[in-house]
């Protein structure tokens, strides 16, 4: 009988994983990346627990939202992607969400550059949320927040921008 008792006691441990993911997985969201999720639902299915059961985070991935904007001015341009930017940063579960997607590809004939983005950021009181103390092409501290949660690419955003979320990073990606 040893030989079941050591099968019994691999199920029981299998179980007992599987509960502890399904216990402390919704407590904190950046505790669960996409494998993990696939064992959640994985432990779900076995024990006959509905789809609609399963947590926001395994749901699928977000959607890309497609948007030309049109500004009147560059400091127009610059309030519309800050407000991107937050929004975008929510979607990320405010960098705690696990998988990298693009929030947005956004469409101008006008440019707007990091500074300005991040001083309108600054005065709607953003930085505590999603802070961006340096200047990635300035070279230089700014005033917002204690980190850089921001990675600017190009200086200028112009025709194309992208805002993506970086799940490894914990951070956004405009480019």
């Amino acid at each position: 009988m040893p030989a079941f008792h050591v099968v019994a006691l691999a199920i029981l441990a299998i179980v007992g994983i599987a509960a502890m993911f399904m216990v402390l997985a919704p407590l904190e969201k950046s505790f669960i990346g996409p494998v993990a999720c696939r064992l959640y639902q994985t432990a779900a299915g076995a024990l006959s627990l509905s789809a609609a059961s399963l947590p926001d985070f395994c749901s699928a991935a977000r959607s890309t939202e497609r948007i030309p904007l049109k500004a009147a001015s560059a400091g127009e341009l610059a309030e519309m992607l800050a407000k991107y930017v937050e929004q975008c940063w929510q979607k990320g579960d405010n960098g705690n969400y696990g998988r990298t997607f693009i929030c947005y590809e956004l469409y101008s004939e006008q440019s707007a550059d990091e500074a300005a983005i991040t001083a309108i950021m600054a005065r709607n009181g953003l930085c505590d949320r999603l802070p961006n103390n340096f200047l990635d092409y300035g070279k230089q501290n700014i005033a917002c927040g204690s980190e850089n949660r921001i990675f600017w690419e190009p200086e200028n955003a112009t025709k194309t921008i992208i805002i993506k979320y970086d799940a490894f990073f914990k951070r956004l990606h405009v480019a």
